[in-house]
């Protein structure tokens, strides 16, 4: 990845449980790309995924604070997709 300015790319380490480091970046359309582990893609889809691989277990819900933070960082509304 190219970051042209530090308040476009996050990382939160360690996480999951794999204790490994979830980045996230600013596309270049505005969206956002998140990488951690073998899952890279949107923040939309590394929701489903979170749901889906861990559910309501400890990791599920370090994930979702994590998504949360992340939304919070990023200024990203609750109701709206953020740009792909």
């Amino acid at each position: 990845a190219w970051v042209c300015d530090i308040s476009g790319i996050l990382w939160i380490t360690p996480v999951g449980s794999e204790y490994g480091t979830l980045t996230v970046a600013r596309n270049k359309n505005g969206g956002l790309f998140v990488s951690r582990g073998c899952f890279s893609g949107t923040l939309c889809d590394f929701e489903a995924a979170v749901e889906k691989t861990h559910g309501n277990s400890r990791y599920g819900e370090e994930y979702r604070a994590a998504i949360k933070f992340i939304k919070l960082r990023f200024g990203i509304d609750e109701i709206s997709e953020e740009g792909a």
